[in-house]
């Protein structure tokens, strides 16, 4: 994966890609000895005018300081049109700031969508109750909004010889650590599930513990290690969230959201599906790494011949259970995918490969 700041630098990317037609977009660049988050260039008759993004991604709004840092530098650069996105939106100094500069400030959000829906490039897993074989996702529905209760959002594991592991933080990894990880006859899940249930307060996290004597068996140690643990650490934040029902179980994941992008100073609002968004590159690398989210995935390029991409989904989890398979792609949809760097995760993401490569057929497995 990459950094949230990471990740919202790409989307105001794509947003260029995908709203200023016939332009140039790059993300994480230089002109001479300035680093730009995103430059976009357009070619108007004899004309080229360049077009500057500076990302902030922080827990409170953007100050005057860093408008007038942006100013300067954007100056500096000869930039024909600066633009200031936040997520966490701007003081009012710094409003001020940008109208007499004429900079522009966007505010970018990810949105639940009112109504659950799906992304049309996901690949979920879906079961559905006894005798509802017929069931459609689009039965899902909001039941009930606005609902208190709880989240594990870190998990710890005490081994008695003193080695702790933390579970990763991503929903679908920690479930399947957690769901497919057992000591004796039941799983991590079970044991931590009073703990994780007892009301918290909305907007604290709790500490608990939960006392464990006995040797933990992972379905395999990319995340976990065999041996003996002596308790378990939650941290368990109160949330306000929604309650979805219908015949089918999904992974909440899954779930597609919505980006927000809007002007503060004009007030316009624009709203795109974020798998709509053009993330990527032009074309599939062979041998490169890729990852997608809602639900978190990742895919690695085998070949490339012509306009098809051998494409290989080398771990995806979901509901607790993990899954690859191997599929052929159009090179045009690349630019839904989102090149993957991250040395650690590459590594397991090898051995992953290895093993699926080995096995004759590659499909659905439980983990």
């Amino acid at each position: 994966m990459i950094s949230d700041d990471k990740h919202f630098e790409l989307i105001t990317a794509a947003l260029q890609r995908l709203t200023i037609p016939n332009s140039e977009v790059s993300w994480n660049t230089r002109i001479d000895n300035r680093q730009f988050d995103v430059l976009a260039r357009i070619n108007v008759g004899l004309h080229s005018v360049l077009l500057a993004y500076e990302v902030k991604h922080r827990s409170r709004p953007v100050g005057v300081d860093a408008v007038e840092a942006f100013v300067t530098k954007a100056r500096d650069a000869n930039v024909n049109k600066a633009t200031f996105v936040s997520t966490s939106g701007f003081q009012k100094g710094a409003v001020n700031v940008a109208k007499r500069h004429g900079i522009d400030l966007f505010t970018l959000s990810l949105q639940p969508s009112d109504k659950p829906s799906f992304s049309p490039q996901a690949s979920y897993l879906v079961f559905s109750r006894l005798g509802s074989a017929n069931a459609r996702l689009s039965e899902i529905e909001v039941v009930e909004t606005d609902k208190p209760m709880n989240a594990v959002v870190k998990c710890v594991l005490h081994y008695v010889d003193g080695q702790e592991v933390v579970l990763p933080d991503e929903p679908t990894q920690m479930t399947y650590c957690l769901e497919r990880s057992s000591i004796g006859k039941r799983s991590l899940a079970d044991l931590i599930k009073i703990q994780a249930g007892k009301p918290v307060a909305t907007g604290t996290t709790n500490v608990r513990y939960v006392p464990v004597d006995g040797e933990v068996v992972p379905p395999d140690e990319f995340f976990i290690h065999r041996g003996r643990l002596l308790q378990i650490e939650l941290h368990v934040e109160g949330v306000i969230g929604n309650v979805l029902g219908g015949d089918v179980r999904i992974d909440l994941t899954a779930l597609q959201n919505t980006v927000r992008y809007q002007n503060v100073i004009s007030g316009s609002i624009a709203e795109f599906p974020l798998s709509s968004l053009p993330v990527g590159e032009p074309t599939f690398t062979p041998g490169a790494f890729y990852f997608l989210e809602n639900p978190l995935r990742y895919y690695y390029c085998d070949a490339v011949r012509g306009n098809i991409a051998t494409i290989f989904l080398v771990e995806s989890f979901q509901l607790g259970h993990l899954f690859g398979a191997e599929f052929t792609q159009e090179v045009q949809f690349a630019s839904f995918y989102i090149p993957l760097d991250d040395r650690k995760i590459l590594e397991r993401l090898r051995r992953r490969l290895q093993r699926m490569k080995s096995q004759s057929v590659l499909t659905y497995r439980p983990g």
